[in-house]
């Protein structure tokens, strides 16, 4: 009886040590986890983060291709106004030496020459005014038309823009804060077990006290009676104690903690069953 007193007591014994090392280990797992869904998150941030800017560096690669190419078609327009201008240059220099030498040559005819001179100028002024106009009415067109283009390219960036922020909102709304899982046992089983192993103990015994002597069937009954009252108390005792573990661990299992992310997102530790 006394061995089997020593035995509930190393039983118990061994209970509290296997409790406090579950507790202990519960405890690591739950920050080892933590740790584990923190880095998990800010991967996730920081490849969402490359993918935005990937996407942006293409966008921004094809705007810089788009106004290299509007550069270098106003740099050709440029180019043509210049060589039209030097032509017309040249044209009227040569003019100009024109009539210089037809006044030295014919001096006698100075009126007549003048007044074809006069004729001329006023001609030519009406060309260069109305080269002048189209020429206003050409840049007009064209700078209309390289603003319609403008206008477009810029409504389109602003359609991809607007388009680019409301999948980035639809991304945002499908992800969900998991909450970190942790398992302890309870202690239920244990007890069960215990008082599966007592009842097979008390039969192991009478099976035992049947092959027994008349001599040791003789002794004090009445002392085995209160030696048995003496186990069920402390039967009892072990289970009141296994039950107040229970709901020690129920009250455990109740606590919730708010953990904040370095990201930013929050989210709540809760001990699960």
């Amino acid at each position: 009886m006394e061995q089997y007193l020593q035995n509930l007591r190393s039983l118990r014994s061994q209970i509290n040590d296997i409790e406090e090392v579950a507790a202990k280990r519960s405890v690591e797992e739950q920050s080892q986890k933590t740790a584990i869904e923190t880095l998990e998150k800010d991967l996730f941030s920081v490849a969402s983060e490359t993918t935005r800017l990937n996407a942006e560096s293409k966008e921004l690669e094809k705007e810089r291709a788009q106004i290299c190419g509007q550069i270098f078609e106003k740099q050709k327009k440029i180019s043509s106004l210049e060589n039209e201008t030097s032509t017309l240059s040249q044209s009227l220099e040569l003019l100009r030496q024109q009539i210089v030498s037809a006044s030295k040559g014919l001096q006698e005819k100075r009126m007549y020459f003048a007044k074809i001179m006069e004729d001329s100028a006023f001609k030519l002024q009406q060309g260069h005014d109305w080269l002048n106009s189209y020429e206003q009415k050409i840049t007009t067109a064209n700078l209309r038309d390289t603003m319609g283009m403008s206008y477009k390219n810029l409504m389109a960036q602003l359609e991809s823009k607007k388009a680019e922020y409301e999948e980035l909102k639809s991304r945002k709304s499908e992800l969900r804060d998991q909450n970190a899982k942790l398992i302890i046992p309870t202690v239920s089983n244990i007890a069960d077990m215990l008082m599966y192993q007592s009842k097979q103990l008390m039969v192991e015994l009478e099976q035992k006290t049947e092959t027994f002597t008349p001599a040791v069937k003789a002794l004090d009954v009445e002392a085995l009676e209160e030696e048995h009252k003496a186990l069920l108390t402390d039967e009892a005792g072990e289970l009141e104690y296994l039950k107040s573990l229970d709901d020690q661990i129920t009250q455990l299992k109740s606590v919730s903690h708010a953990v904040k992310c370095q990201c930013g997102e929050g989210y709540m530790v809760e001990l699960m069953g």
